[in-house]
């Protein structure tokens, strides 16, 4: 098979950021070079990471638009950046431009990883057919983080900004491109926008690895909880964890809350207000032993979040035996199966310290519960059942299988 058989696009966020779309994509690209696919990686230029890229809104003004520009010290065969117009509306860091064509005409294989649908419209305006592997929708995406916009740039968000994005997501899922979201709620809330008709929206989800994650072969009971994850974005509700945390340590239940992932002073001062900042310990950026490290520490992992697309930090905690306790909030679900491997709590502190409570005064209970948890992941999540979905999409959307 000739390489230009085996080239492949990967259309997704800067991978700068932390987050679970960049951990989706880097798991995608690394599968597809094992594959001995020839990966060719584009995002877009974020203003703060590449200004030069963009256009500044003057020039934006009298028609100047964003360059693309290959980058240094990549790990893949292609790496790229595109600028926009107008920098900082973020509609346009997705818009049809001259500077996103010339990279997407040049494949004809293409696979658009994103938060939203979004992703790919550069790729759908290019006539380009794509695999598009998403977590969520755009109100999912945007709806939580409103209260954290000052009022000029709500102002833009409800009259300029969504619509703008709502239309890139419609053209998207109405393209008759090969869709696929994260979890069964991701797929449920995609195909809410295309009642009508035979769009091809089914689940793929993100794998871990199992034989990395894995639990200690005896831990005994640390009265020490976590979380994992972006807890200053409004969508993680880091109110009701912190809450959590101050009920569980009024009952003597846990005495420490660790998170891993980046924070903020805002965090902070939100721990101090529920007067249980001196029980956390914040992490920071780990890398990838310490926060399994961290898992195995855990007696129990909480997921406290308004909405998620799957949060696979709680599937890596599972595959370490870590029960998990989320709120009812998307994704989870697909791995949480109340009273099997976790379970599924109302949105009130007390609620979830009763489910913590009993689970951890029950040793056969937790027992039972933490080897399900290791189960699931494992039987769920393993790397084989991804290679299985990625093959399914990859026949419907160009006719034969990846691994031929």
């Amino acid at each position: 098979m000739s390489t230009a058989k085996r080239r492949v696009l990967v259309v997704t966020l800067p991978l700068e950021f932390f987050g679970g779309v960049q951990s989706q994509a880097r798991f995608l690209i690394n599968h597809l070079q094992r594959h001995q696919f020839e990966v060719g990686v584009v995002t877009y230029a974020g203003r703060g990471l590449c200004p030069e890229l963009n256009a500044s809104w003057l020039r934006s003004l009298f028609g100047g638009s964003g360059r693309s520009e290959p980058c240094t010290g990549a790990h893949w065969s292609f790496d790229a950046k595109v600028g926009c117009r107008f920098p900082g509306l973020e509609f346009t860091y997705t818009e049809a431009s001259e500077a996103w064509q010339r990279i997407i005409k040049s494949y004809t294989h293409i696979i658009a990883v994103g938060g939203t649908p979004v992703i790919a419209h550069p790729v759908v305006k290019a006539g380009r057919n794509c695999i598009v592997w998403c977590a969520d929708d755009l109100a999912g995406d945007r709806d939580d983080r409103l209260g954290s916009m000052s009022l000029p740039r709500r102002v833009l968000e409800r009259y300029l900004i969504r619509p703008k994005l709502e239309a890139q997501q419609i053209a998207v899922l109405n393209a008759g491109r090969t869709i696929r979201g994260i979890s069964e709620a991701t797929v449920e809330r995609l195909k809410t926008y295309v009642p009508n008709s035979d769009a091809d929206i089914e689940r793929m989800q993100i794998p871990i690895d199992t034989s990395f994650y894995t639990p200690l072969a005896y831990k005994p009971r640390s009265k020490i909880m976590g979380f994992a994850g972006r807890i200053s974005d409004p969508r993680k509700n880091p109110r009701l964890l912190f809450r959590v945390f101050r009920e569980l340590r009024q009952r003597d239940i846990i005495r420490e809350l660790h998170i891993a992932g980046p924070s903020d002073g805002s965090t902070m001062a939100i721990a101090q207000s529920y007067g249980v900042a001196d029980g956390i310990i914040f992490h920071g950026h780990m890398n990838r032993e310490g926060l399994r490290d961290m898992y195995r520490s855990l007696d129990v992992f909480v997921l406290a979040s308004h909405r998620e697309g799957l949060a696979l930090v709680g599937v890596e905690a599972m595959a370490c035996g870590v029960p998990v306790v989320s709120t009812r909030c998307g994704g989870p679900e697909d791995y949480i199966k109340d009273g099997v491997t976790g379970y599924l709590s109302d949105p009130q502190p007390e609620s979830f310290a009763d489910h913590i409570s009993g689970l951890l005064h029950d040793p056969k209970t937790y027992d039972q519960i933490s080897a399900a948890c290791r189960k699931m992941a494992t039987e769920n999540f393993c790397e084989a059942v991804f290679e299985q979905h990625l093959d399914n999409a990859w026949k419907a959307a160009w006719g034969k299988s990846y691994r031929s």
